[in-house]
């Protein structure tokens, strides 16, 4: 038996040539959507699709957004095409509407058929923008309603030209213009923003969400002034994590360039994954003690670099080729890189107490890769590492 979904909407024509699409507005559950609209992805089965394979790290990030905050909204239409829909006139209208205006508005009632046992490409509906956000809010709460902005029985290279529009051409709001808009409002705003990942200033994205993240290992340990603590008039910080650390770092994952991390939101959460493994690991050294550099500048930017190295060397081959924006691989072959090295590292003694310099950080890299070496041979894991002072230490 085929189901029926029915939607009062807007219905009216954007451009007054005949050959441009008729346009529909209306709100419905994400339930309902991810019923009767499907979700084409692109492979070697359907090579006419055109939404690209969905991102886990994006669609937690809107689970997250939805959860940490109960005012936090996504106004932003989700764009989608509609084929064979029944499109009924509201009336009869007569008195309620003298001078013609709910007429002359486009209101309609919309009426989606489902048929029974319908899937993939029998569906009426197309999502051509907002795969993630309809995962996203889906895995937060489906009866969650959103906007929706349907072109109706568009062919199918109408729908391929506005994927590729929408994805390609539609400019992100700047950072200064974000910047202008907090000076105007509430500090409530700068709060909201820093959990939504908006960029307020040069110090606030990346090294912010670390810092607010409830699943960042870095919570609370940033070394900057949202962190300083007051006895009296006595201001002392807290945190001991150098924001120029994940700067760095980010920094070096972006400069990859790795297609699965194309965004803000998708970078965020693979650094956080790999270095939320590498304190479950390594917990009991996951501190600012003296003598410990694993979370000094030079600590992170190298473990990152090293790690970042090897998965994206295991995310290629093609026995165990998987993407980078899939946590819970990530997290995995984390681990295995971990236990292929050495915690005690990072508490040895070094010959010098400055590496952060681009030889330094070379070194350090390297020695990493010796330690990877010697124990992947059965070796003490710090021979020929340069880096330490002294050779006088039992293998583990």
């Amino acid at each position: 038996m085929s189901e029926t979904f029915n939607y009062a909407a807007f219905v009216y024509n954007q451009r007054s040539v005949s050959t441009a699409p008729k346009f529909c507005v209306f709100h419905a559950k994400v339930s309902e959507i991810l019923q009767w609209a499907d979700i084409q992805r692109l492979s070697k089965d359907d090579p006419g699709a055109v939404q690209r394979d969905p991102k886990r790290t994006r669609i937690l990030g809107i689970k997250r957004f939805f959860e940490r905050e109960s005012r936090n909204t996504i106004p932003t239409a989700v764009v989608l095409t509609l084929d064979n829909v029944v499109i009924t006139a509201i009336s009869p209208l007569g008195e309620l509407d003298p001078d013609g205006i709910i007429a002359n508005s486009g209101l309609m009632t919309l009426q989606i058929k489902l048929p029974e046992g319908a899937s993939g490409i029998d569906k009426p509906g197309l999502v051509i923008d907002g795969q993630h956000r309809l995962k996203g809010i889906e895995a937060f709460d489906p009866q969650t309603y959103v906007n929706v902005v349907a072109l109706l029985d568009a062919d199918v290279d109408e729908k391929a030209f506005q994927f590729l529009v929408i994805n390609n051409k539609v400019a992100k709001v700047s950072a200064d213009h974000i910047r202008a808009l907090n000076l105007n409002y509430t500090s409530a705003l700068t709060d909201r923003l820093k959990d939504a990942r908006l960029s307020l200033d040069d110090n606030v994205g990346s090294v912010a969400v670390m810092d607010n993240d409830m699943e960042s290992p870095f919570k609370g340990l940033i070394k900057w002034p949202n962190n300083m603590i007051y006895e009296g008039e006595k201001a002392k910080n807290e945190g001991y994590i150098a924001p120029a650390a994940i700067e760095a770092s980010i920094g070096y994952i972006k400069s990859l360039g790795i297609g699965d991390l194309d965004d803000n939101d998708s970078v965020d959460e693979f650094f956080i994954t790999i270095w939320s493994k590498i304190y479950q690991e390594w917990k009991e050294i996951f501190n600012g003690n003296k003598g410990n550099k694993l979370l000094d500048k030079v600590g992170i930017v190298c473990l990152t670099e090293f790690i970042v190295r090897e998965l994206r060397s295991v995310s290629i081959n093609k026995i165990t080729r998987f993407s980078m924006a899939d946590p819970e691989k990530v997290a995995s072959f984390t681990k295995d890189i971990l236990d292929g090295l050495n915690k005690d590292f990072w508490i040895s003694e070094w010959k010098s107490t400055s590496y952060d310099t681009r030889a330094g950080r070379d070194q350090i890299v390297s020695g990493l890769v010796s330690i990877y070496g010697n124990i992947a041979d059965g070796k003490p894991w710090y021979e020929n590492v340069d880096v330490i002072a002294t050779a006088q230490l039992s293998p583990k």
